[in-house]
C-alpha cells in the first residue's frame, strides 16, 4: 500500500468530484442510476472520512485508470503530475 500525503488526498477529493461533475453533465437526467456516479459518491466519502495515510493511492489511481478514466480524460494527467 502506497499512502497518500494530505495534498495527495486533496487533489484524489478534487479529481473525484471533477469525475462526478462531468457524469452529470453527460447524464443530466439518469445520472444518479449510473454506477460510475455511485462509486464516485462512495469514492469522495471515503476520502473525506480517511485520514491520509489510511488512502491507498495506487489503489485508487488504478480505479481511475481502469473504470473511471472514460469519464474525464484530464484525470490521468492531473493523477501523474500529484505524484
Amino acid at each position: 500500500m502506497t499512502a497518500c500525503s494530505l495534498m495527495q488526498k486533496d487533489v484524489l477529493i478534487e479529481e473525484v468530484s471533477a469525475v462526478a461533475s462531468q457524469i452529470v453533465k453527460t447524464h443530466l437526467d439518469s445520472f444518479t442510476s449510473l454506477s460510475e456516479f455511485s462509486r464516485c459518491s462512495q469514492l469522495r466519502d471515503q476520502l473525506y472520512r480517511d485520514r491520509p495515510e489510511q488512502i491507498d493511492l495506487e489503489e485508487i489511481h488504478s480505479e481511475f485508470e481502469n473504470a473511471l478514466y472514460f469519464w474525464y480524460p484530464c484525470v490521468e494527467l492531473a493523477l501523474q503530475s500529484s505524484n
